[in-house]
């Protein structure tokens, strides 16, 4: 693996994000991880009982979004993603004693990663005495790049059990990004156009048409309206989606949370737009094209 050049798309990518901050992208990262699980949950080989949940290449997907934001997060912490691996790729003897097969060895080596996401990861992070003064010290430099090089090697450990290659992921995760720093800057094109159409991703097929309830956050929902507009993706959504009949982000994927859901209720859904939230008011009538991955001004 190229790491250098990841990290120097990486870090060019980085330069066109709104949110720099590391808080931001350690929440980022957990739900990009925690996005694996589905997948891991709803295969029918590990749950005989589960309903299937997107296809492969969603999967692929899904894993190269969570190993390019973890990248970010590196970066945003001054930590090579080269030297993480190779930290710690000098413990591959104790992973390869991990179970290689079945249950057991993919739920552990997941089980495992969130853990190290949330709490180690997390730790260095909270206790950092520049984002928290009061903190205490937690660790050493070297400490910290171990704790990434073992996320990023038993993900790419338990994405070889899903039978996806490190990079085939990274490719993917990458355009995907890329993809959608593109799509923000014709948003911006769009806008000083005052065009009525807002392009996104088709992520869930429908069209139908209401009227706006825009947030920036679930704790804003007042059910005021029939279409949800939404800024970030995020998996809080899934809980009132029911209320509504469509969905469209500014942020996220196909492979994202509310893409999903959007496909299992058959509800149409437009993500990766880049500035709904701010070409829609509440209360104004859209329409939704799931199928174009357009939204309507009415």
């Amino acid at each position: 693996m190229d790491f250098g050049n990841i990290e120097q798309i990486v870090a060019t990518l980085m330069a066109n994000e709104d949110r720099k901050d590391v808080e931001f992208r350690h929440a980022l990262v957990m739900t990009e991880f925690g996005d694996l699980g589905d997948y891991i949950m709803n295969d029918s080989r590990l749950n005989p009982n589960a309903k299937p949940h997107g296809s492969k290449q969603d999967e692929v997907l899904a894993y190269g979004q969570a190993f390019v934001q973890l990248a970010a997060l590196a970066q945003l912490r001054e930590i090579k993603v080269a030297d993480a691996w190779e930290s710690a790729s000098r413990q591959n003897a104790e992973l390869e004693a991990f179970p290689k097969r079945g249950k057991t060895g993919i739920l552990l080596r997941y089980v495992g990663i969130m853990k190290q996401i949330s709490s180690r990861i997390g730790r260095y992070i909270t206790h950092d005495p520049v984002l928290n003064p009061n903190a205490r010290p937690h660790g050493t430099k070297a400490e910290e790049v171990m704790a990434y090089g073992q996320v990023f090697v038993q993900t790419a450990a338990l994405a070889g059990l899903r039978g996806i290659t490190l990079e085939d992921a990274f490719e993917k995760g990458l355009q995907n990004w890329l993809d959608a720093d593109w799509r923000k800057k014709k948003a911006a094109e769009q806008k000083a156009a005052d065009i009525k159409t807002i392009k996104g991703i088709p992520a869930s097929p429908g069209y139908t048409s209401g009227l706006a309830e825009v947030v920036t956050s679930i704790s804003e929902i007042k059910r005021l309206g029939s279409i949800l507009v939404v800024q970030y993706a995020m998996s809080d959504y899934a809980a009132v989606l029911r209320d509504y009949s469509a969905c469209v982000s500014d942020h996220g994927g196909r492979t994202c949370h509310l893409a999903t859901i959007a496909r299992e209720m058959n509800m149409p859904c437009v993500v990766g737009t880049g500035n709904a939230t701010e070409r829609i008011k509440t209360g104004v009538s859209i329409a939704v094209d799931g199928d174009k991955g357009e939204v309507y001004l009415l």
